[in-house]
């Protein structure tokens, strides 16, 4: 038996085994990549007669396939050729930057550097790589609310680029004594990077003043709203660290009634903590349930607090 050994070069494979008393295409792949093809005659002396032998091998350029983390084939080419690639689809708040072998990036011919990375299959995965886009953050800074009513007014409204995905917590965001509204940080998405943050100016003791004024200190999850409203008037929707400041008459005995409306989550009852000691938590019937700030003129004597901080819990 004759054995013949064929070695391709980088990005080929034997095609065709042809040529006079061959097997056609009769030759095999080892496993380093090479092929063998062999004849065989019987007896000592059959060279001496056997018939003449003349082959022909033909090879091709091997396609390689392109494909992604998932295995989705994202292009094809062969050794020398020009690649072309598709983009993978959209991803939020990034921008595709292109397709990565082995930390370097993919484009121009395919070459036999690239080709040692393909799998038994002729299949070369890629990492696509994504840069994060900058979006605009919006912070605007309030006096007790952000409503513009009872004491609320925007003071300053600032902007800068952040990030997309970047988590800000409410550590990062106050400052000079302004606290975040709700008292949630916030995580840059691709729009509505609106953050709010307010700093109290809650009402004095002193002869001869006339404010009052409610902080919604602290809440849990259980509650949904919060709503005030004064005298009757239109209802103002508030949050954590929201003020409510209002002002009396100079009729000592002319009141104003502060009201607010809690809704909790799933019909839980809330619970009301002032740190006056007030608690007068009613429940209106209707899945909601108000406290109540009744405030006379003057707060120059001792019963009359002029500011207070309220808490709402369901535990």
């Amino acid at each position: 038996m004759t054995t013949f050994t064929v070695d391709v070069a980088p990005g080929y494979e034997l095609t065709s085994f042809t040529g006079k008393n061959v097997v056609e295409n009769n030759f095999r792949k080892n496993g380093n990549g090479d092929y063998e093809f062999s004849f065989t005659d019987k007896g000592a002396e059959a060279w001496c007669f056997g018939k003449d032998v003349a082959f022909y091998l033909g090879a091709e350029k091997i396609t390689y396939h392109f494909v992604d983390e998932n295995g989705n084939e994202i292009g094809a080419a062969k050794v020398g050729e020009s690649i072309t690639l598709s983009d993978p689809a959209d991803k939020e708040g990034y921008t595709f930057e292109g397709w990565y072998l082995n930390g370097e990036k993919v484009e121009g011919s395919l070459t036999e550097d690239m080709i040692v990375s393909a799998n038994e299959d002729n299949k070369i995965k890629l990492e696509a790589k994504y840069s994060a886009n900058e979006y605009l953050l919006t912070i605007n800074y309030y006096t007790n609310n952000n409503d513009g009513q009872y004491g609320g007014a925007l003071v300053n409204t600032e902007t800068r680029n952040v990030v997309f995905g970047t988590e800000l917590k409410v550590e990062d965001l106050e400052t000079d004594g302004y606290k975040v509204v709700g008292g949630q940080g916030i995580t840059i998405g691709t729009e509505n990077n609106v953050v709010n943050l307010v700093k109290s100016e809650p009402a004095e003791e002193g002869v001869g003043r006339r404010d009052y004024s409610f902080t919604y200190a602290d809440v849990d999850a259980g509650i949904e709203s919060v709503t005030c409203s004064v005298d009757g008037g239109e209802a103002i929707t508030i949050d954590k660290n929201e003020t409510v400041k209002i002002e009396t008459s100079t009729n000592v005995v002319k009141k104003k009634t502060v009201v607010f409306t809690v809704k909790a989550t799933n019909g839980v009852v809330p619970t009301l903590s002032c740190d006056t000691g007030e608690s007068n938590l009613t429940d209106n019937g209707d899945g909601t349930y108000s406290f109540t700030f009744t405030r006379f003129g003057y707060n120059n004597t001792s019963e009359k607090v002029p500011h207070v901080n309220f808490s709402l819990t369901t535990k």
